[in-house]
């Protein structure tokens, strides 16, 4: 698999979306992804 990056104005830690505490998101409802569990701003 080729790796991705992604520019972000967050760091924070990449996780997968049913470990988001908001139910529609988690199920999986809204549709695939993944969430950023944002540790600072720049």
């Amino acid at each position: 698999m080729e790796n991705l990056f992604i520019d972000s104005p967050l760091n924070g830690k990449l996780i997968s979306l049913d470990k988001v505490g908001d139910k529609i998101f988690s199920s999986g409802a809204a549709g695939k992804g993944a969430a950023i569990r944002v540790c600072s701003h720049y």
